[in-house]
């Protein structure tokens, strides 16, 4: 039991990892979309105000708005992805941890159930019936 509580605990382990991995994804790409607002809110300001140069090049600007709006759309769709596998990730570890827990608990049980039964044959063994040492 002890060597399926460690296989467990390290199970445990990796996950909690890959769930910071995950988090890193997401705040990266989080990022990602608030530097996309910050180009696409630039841009839409320059055409507004109607810079020569906005208006020299609207069409490409249009363009690249697009452009940024799908990028966006496509890193939010992944960021929401990421935030599934992190909730699912969080449960499956918590399963784990309580699973090693209880593991765990059995083995300190089994270890203290052996170590009174081994007190028990000595007593009876050696006709002393007090607190052996």
């Amino acid at each position: 039991m002890k060597a399926e509580a460690d296989r467990l605990l390290r199970l445990a382990n990796t996950h909690g990892k890959m769930i910071q991995v995950l988090e890193i994804r997401i705040t990266r790409l989080r990022l990602q979309i608030e530097e996309l607002d910050r180009r696409k809110a630039a841009m839409m300001d320059a055409i507004e105000r109607g810079s020569v140069l906005a208006l020299v090049f609207y069409a490409a600007a249009t363009r690249r708005l697009g452009e940024i709006e799908a990028t966006k759309v496509s890193a939010e769709r992944a960021m929401e992805e990421l935030r599934h596998k992190l909730f699912s990730m969080s449960g499956r570890r918590d399963i784990l941890m309580r699973r090693t827990a209880a593991l765990t608990a059995v083995d300190v049980r089994k270890g203290r159930e052996e170590e009174a039964r081994e007190v028990a044959l000595r007593m009876k063994a050696t006709g002393k019936h007090g607190v052996m040492r």
